[in-house]
């Protein structure tokens, strides 16, 4: 146990006995703190002139400086731009040719599958007719008339005179009643 507290007040106190700078050391940090400050200062300076900012103090051969530095940059940004799209097409090639490849596969398998579904369905319908079926497959359905009945004429009861007769029954045509053009006419009408 007083082994740990010996360590503990070694590394306490230990931290006490860090030398303070002196004043020469002091001195460099300020100098260098003063060439470091110069030089931001220098750097704000260019990156605006390459932005366009503040040109009006800037001399002749300044002015060429800064164009070549402009032209320099620009070249190095198309080059760049330039190797991204080739990298893209070529990439984008590529992906072209898988999906043409996916395409041909699928293709093939579709065409597979119909001949498939076609050889079933003929050997299906060779056996259908190697054997004949007792029954329809599906009963036929009963006609439904949705039409009323066409008129034939008035229907009365009347004998030679005029009169209502019982046991006679007498169809006269009217001459609003159309036939059929398939159905026999009498010559008479």
């Amino acid at each position: 146990m007083e082994s740990i507290l010996d360590r503990h007040e070694r590394c306490s106190f230990a931290g006490q006995n860090i030398p303070t700078p002196s004043l020469d050391s002091q001195g460099e940090c300020s100098t260098e703190c003063s060439k470091l400050l110069r030089m931001i200062d220098a750097m704000h300076r260019s990156l605006r002139h390459l932005k366009g900012e503040e040109l009006d103090a800037l001399s002749i051969r300044e002015l060429q400086g800064l164009e070549v530095q402009l032209d320099t940059s620009l070249k190095r940004t198309r080059s760049r731009k330039n190797q991204l799209m080739v990298e893209s097409i070529a990439q984008l090639q590529k992906k072209e040719k898988e999906l043409k490849e996916l395409k041909k596969q699928l293709l093939t398998k579709k065409v597979d599958h119909i001949e498939d579904i076609e050889t079933q369905n003929l050997s299906q319908g060779l056996a259908s007719l190697a054997t004949p079926p007792c029954e329809p497959p599906h009963p036929l359905p009963e006609p439904i008339s949705h039409n009323p009945p066409l008129p034939l004429g008035n229907i009365s009861q009347r004998n030679e005179v005029g009169e209502v007769d019982v046991g006679t029954l007498m169809i006269q045509p009217t001459n609003n009643t159309t036939f059929p053009h398939w159905m026999p006419r009498l010559s008479g009408e």
